[in-house]
C-alpha cells in the first residue's frame, strides 16, 4: 500500500474510533421532525412545508445519522453547537437544504437509497460549515479555487456550467464528464466547482462514503480531518449570532446590534455578522452605516462563495437608496 494511502487509511480508523469513544447518542444531537422547531428560523419565517416521517423512514434516517456520526463525529457535533440539530422532510424545490441548524430533505429522498446517505453527509457539513469558516478559509482556498477554476474552463467547453453537469440524465455523458473533472481536477464531482461551500461537502460526502472511491488531496485530509473529527469544537461566537438573530426578530434592534458589534470585534472576518448589522442600521434609515457595514460584507466574501452576487448587489442596492432624495 502507498505510504499516502495507507496514512489515510489511518486516519479515517482514527476519527472511528475517536467516535466510539466520544460516544454520544444521535438523538442528543439530531431531532427528526414532523412540524419546524418552534422558536426557529424555520418557524419564524414560514420556510417549509413539512412532511410526517414514516416509521420506516425514521428508521432509515436513523442508521443513515448513526454511520455519519461515527465516519465524521465532528459534523454533528459542530451542527449542534447552537443547539440540536433538526432534520424535515419537506416540499423543496431541490433534493436537499442544509444550513444553520437545521437539513431539509426533500420527499424523494429515498427513491434512491445508495445515493441518499452521501446526500445527507453533503448537507450535513453545510450545517457543520453553516456561516463558512472552513470554506472560505485561505487554507481551503488555496487547495480548491485553482481546482475550481479548472473544471469551470473543462466544463464552459462542454457548454456546461458546474449546475447544469448536475443536473444532467446519469447516461454515458455524464459519467464521461465526472471522469473527466476528477482526473484532470482532482475535485469529486463537477457540481464541486460551483462554489467553495459546495466544493467542501461534496469533498467530504465522497471522500467519506467508501463507493464513491474518492480521496482529497493530502494536503486536504491535513485540513478536513480536525473539522470531522470527535474532537471537534463548535466556535462558541456561531451561537452569540444566533442569538443576535433572535433579538433582532424580536424587534430589540439596538440589543441584536449591540451584540453584533461584539461579535465583530472578536471576529473581524465575520461577514455574516457585518451584513445583519447593516440591515438593521438599513431598518433605522441610517444610510451610511447601512451602506458601511453591507460593503464590509461584501469585500469580506470570495467571489468563489456562495452568496457572493447576493452581498454584492445588496451593498449596490442601498448605496443607491442612501444617494435617492428624501
Amino acid at each position: 500500500m502507498p505510504c499516502h494511502q495507507a496514512r489515510i487509511v489511518l486516519i479515517v480508523f482514527f476519527t472511528f474510533f475517536a467516535g466510539l469513544a466520544h460516544a454520544v447518542p444521535v438523538g442528543d444531537l439530531v431531532t427528526v421532525r414532523d412540524t419546524p422547531r418552534p422558536g426557529s428560523d424555520e418557524a419564524y419565517r414560514k420556510t417549509y412545508k413539512t412532511l410526517v416521517w414514516t416509521p420506516n423512514e425514521r428508521a432509515v434516517i436513523q442508521s443513515q445519522l448513526a454511520k455519519i456520526y461515527r465516519r465524521a463525529p465532528g459534523l454533528l457535533i459542530r451542527g449542534a453547537g447552537e443547539g440540536t440539530i433538526s432534520l424535515y422532510r419537506a416540499h423543496i424545490n431541490t433534493y436537499a437544504k442544509g444550513g444553520p441548524r437545521l437539513v431539509v430533505l426533500s420527499k424523494d429522498h429515498f427513491t434512491y437509497p445508495d445515493y441518499s446517505i452521501r446526500v445527507l453527509f453533503h448537507e450535513m457539513v453545510h450545517t457543520a460549515d453553516a456561516y463558512n469558516r472552513l470554506s472560505g478559509s485561505e487554507a481551503f482556498k488555496a487547495i480548491f479555487v485553482p481546482k475550481i477554476k479548472q473544471a469551470r474552463a473543462l466544463l464552459a467547453q462542454e457548454g456546461l456550467t458546474p449546475a447544469s453537469a448536475a443536473a444532467l440524465p446519469l447516461d454515458a455523458r455524464r459519467q464521461k464528464i465526472e471522469r473527466a473533472v476528477r482526473r484532470q481536477t482532482g475535485l469529486p464531482s463537477a457540481y464541486a466547482a460551483r462554489n467553495l461551500a459546495e466544493c467542501l461537502a461534496e469533498t467530504i460526502s465522497f471522500w467519506l462514503t467508501p463507493e464513491y472511491r474518492y480521496t482529497p488531496p493530502a494536503s486536504a485530509i491535513d485540513l478536513l480531518t480536525p473539522f470531522i473529527s470527535a474532537n471537534s469544537v463548535p466556535n462558541p461566537l456561531d451561537a452569540d449570532y444566533r442569538q443576535a438573530l433572535v433579538l433582532a426578530y424580536a424587534g430589540k434592534s439596538d440589543a441584536a446590534a449591540a451584540k453584533l458589534t461584539q461579535i465583530i470585534a472578536r471576529d473581524p472576518q465575520f461577514y455574516q455578522a457585518f451584513s445583519t448589522r447593516g440591515y438593521i442600521h438599513l431598518k433605522a434609515k441610517d444610510f451610511a452605516r447601512a451602506v458601511q457595514d453591507l460593503k464590509q460584507a461584501r469585500d469580506l466574501i470570495s467571489p468563489y462563495q456562495t452568496g457572493y452576487g447576493f452581498y454584492d448587489s445588496e451593498w449596490k442596492r442601498v448605496s443607491a437608496l442612501a444617494k435617492a432624495p428624501r
